[in-house]
């Protein structure tokens, strides 16, 4: 049934799940028959969980029983409420950060990898979190953390263990770094 108001639901409706209008093509049904629960397909569409009926995703309430929206509200029908540009905007953004976190991680690996670590590992889960199933976040945070340990071992090196146990290496590190 298509409303006036440019809303689509089912015949069996009685009212449209979108401005509450009735639908003057709705027929009762019998009397001491039992009504079944209607399966509607179309995206948006969700079951009313107190009588059942199939309701639009973006109405307040079920035009029936009157049950709120959030009431009603399944997990199951959640991509039933992103629209296709949103799917794809989401899916670009997924693959951005994943290119982001891949080219951090391999930064993180040749210069500061305390700060490109960081990022490619928050980066990656990102976007795992937005959905990208392909090998380039998983391989990010794995650099991410690989530069990590890395800059903080040599960092190790550097501030404690050359000073404490190698101290006859401190004027040999002066004149190659141009420190006197």
């Amino acid at each position: 049934m298509v409303c006036s108001c440019g809303g689509r639901y089912p015949d069996s409706d009685e009212f449209c799940p979108f401005c509450n209008c009735r639908n003057k093509d709705y027929t009762a049904p019998p009397s001491g028959t039992a009504t079944e629960k209607q399966e509607f397909s179309e995206p948006g569409f969700v079951p009313c969980k107190n009588c059942g009926r199939t309701i639009n995703g973006s109405a307040y309430k079920c035009p029936i029983c009157g049950t709120l929206l959030s009431d009603a509200y399944s997990p199951k029908f959640e991509h039933a409420y992103q629209s296709e540009d949103a799917k794809i905007q989401q899916k670009h953004i997924a693959v951005s950060c994943a290119n982001i976190a891949i080219i951090c991680g391999v930064l993180g690996l040749l210069i500061a990898g305390q700060i490109f670590g960081f990022i490619a590992i928050f980066q990656g889960r990102k976007a795992k979190r937005l959905g990208y199933s392909g090998r380039r976040a998983s391989v990010a945070i794995v650099f991410g953390v690989i530069a990590i340990a890395f800059w903080l071992f040599l960092m190790f090196l550097v501030f404690y263990y050359v000073p404490r146990f190698a101290p006859h290496l401190i004027p040999e590190i002066n004149e190659m770094f141009g420190l006197r």
